[in-house]
Parts: structure tokens; C-alpha cells; sequence
């Protein structure tokens, strides 16, 4: 019995992870044109897989994530339930607006390595190179994770891209964030409150806080975020529920870009 229900929750995961792999040169850009909202989303998606990637091994890697992300939010969630206490953690980094309307991605990495390291970080145009950003296909999920993990030594904590569907994305942030590690997220910007409701572009925006825990009977829950768009008019910090930010990511491929 044991060994059946272990494989039913490795085919879970085999689902969750796969079928969104089969698009993960998922792809972000954020033109907000007239021409891009009245013609829809951004389908955001090239063909071909990262060649490098080990399905068995990336899976196995998802679920010790998972597990020891399960274990960090059982104590957090026990703390915050007995103190019936909210706890916000909003990481110091500033904003920076990418230098062109496809480069959210390299925009988002600069951000968060400006922060990690402040002392040693590259400039966007080198990101922009690295990550193959190099048309108005945007920047693919897998890039992007090599490229940031390429400036953290093998001791720090590392990033991983995953799915809402395989990994909850409120734990996620939440570990992610108290490892000192923002989190990219590559959404539709439909689902976000500064842009219009037809503005459906794929785009990255990059998580940088929460505020999390009980406060009497209701649960609080918001994701502070930089969205670095190029246009002035979505530019900026903002502040989201960390279910709305869910349905962000999942309405563009379902990939955001966590601690590990």
C-alpha cells in the first residue's frame, strides 16, 4: 500500500511538473501596446526543452524543496496560530525599470543580485545577453534560473523554477523571502490591479515581500512586488493578495523562479 500510494504522489508531481515543462521556454515580455491588448494574450511559448535537464532528477529536486518548505511553514504556521500574530517580511530592494519593453526578466534578475550581491553584481545589459533576451520572445524560464544561479557560489542558497500547481506558491514566497531570496514570477498582466483587465501580456515581476499569519480569525496574506515595466505607467512597488499573485503566474504557464 505504501509502495502504490508513493508512486499515485510521484505521478501527481510527474503531472504537475511535466506538463507545464512541456512549455517551459515559457517566455516574458511586456509590451502593452494598443495592438498587443486587442489582440490578446501573449502566448508566451517557443518550442524545445532546456537540453540539460534530467525530468527524474529535476522532479526528486521539486519534492525535497517542497518537503523541507512543508516543515519550514508547519513551525511558522503553529507560531503565527498560537500568537494569532502577522509577520511581514519585506526584503530592501530597489526598484530599477528595464531598458526595454522585453527585458522584464533580466530586469527582475538585476534586482534581485543588486540585493544579494551588492558588492558584485552584473549590469542588465549583461543579463540581457546572457539570458538570450535578444528578440520579442522575451526571456525563457529555464535561462533565466541558470543565469541567476551562475552568480551564487555552489555554499548559497540557489534558485529553482517551479509550478503553482506542484509547489505552493505562498509557502514558497514566504521561505523564499526569510532565505533572503526574492522570487520571479512570470505572470499575465491582466491578473494584476495596476494594469487594465485586456492588457493580457506574459511579463515578470519580481516578489520581494509578504505579510503573513493570523490576525484574530481571518488569515492575512499579501505579496509586495517590483514590477520594473518599461512603461512609466506600470512602473513602480506595489502590493497584491498572495492568492491574486497565484492566479497571475498560473494564467501565464504557471512558472515562478524560487529558493531552493
Amino acid at each position: 500500500m505504501k509502495k502504490f500510494i508513493c508512486i499515485i504522489m510521484f505521478m501527481v508531481i510527474l503531472v504537475g511538473l511535466v506538463l507545464p515543462l512541456s512549455l517551459m521556454t515559457t517566455l516574458a515580455t511586456n509590451d502593452i501596446s494598443s495592438d498587443n491588448i486587442s489582440s490578446g494574450f501573449i502566448s508566451g511559448v517557443a518550442p524545445g526543452l532546456d537540453p540539460n535537464l534530467n525530468i527524474t532528477q529535476y522532479l526528486n529536486e521539486i519534492a525535497e524543496t517542497n518537503k523541507k518548505i512543508d516543515d519550514y511553514m508547519d513551525i511558522f504556521h503553529t507560531q503565527s496560530l498560537a500568537t494569532r500574530s502577522v509577520a511581514t517580511n519585506i526584503l530592501a530592494i530597489t526598484l530599477a525599470q528595464q531598458t526595454s519593453t522585453i527585458n522584464c526578466g533580466p530586469a527582475c534578475i538585476y534586482m534581485a543580485l543588486r540585493y544579494i550581491k551588492p558588492n558584485n553584481y552584473p549590469t542588465m545589459a549583461t543579463l540581457t545577453a546572457e539570458c538570450d533576451t535578444v528578440n520579442d520572445n522575451g526571456t525563457i524560464v529555464y535561462k533565466a534560473t541558470n543565469v541567476i544561479n551562475s552568480y551564487l557560489n555552489s555554499n548559497e542558497t540557489q534558485y529553482q523554477y517551479t509550478t503553482t500547481t506542484t509547489s505552493s506558491f505562498s509557502s514558497s514566497l514566504i521561505y523564499s523571502i526569510d532565505k533572503n531570496r526574492p522570487v520571479l514570477c512570470c505572470i499575465n498582466t491582466a491578473y494584476l490591479t495596476q494594469y487594465p483587465s485586456n492588457s493580457s501580456s506574459a511579463h515578470y515581476v519580481l516578489a520581494r515581500g509578504y505579510k503573513a499569519g493570523f490576525s484574530g480569525q481571518n488569515y492575512i496574506q499579501d505579496c509586495y512586488y517590483n514590477d520594473s515595466n518599461y512603461n512609466n505607467s506600470y512602473y513602480g512597488q506595489f502590493v497584491i493578495e498572495i492568492p491574486a499573485m497565484v492566479t497571475a503566474i498560473s494564467m501565464n504557464n504557471d512558472h515562478y523562479i524560487r529558493a531552493s
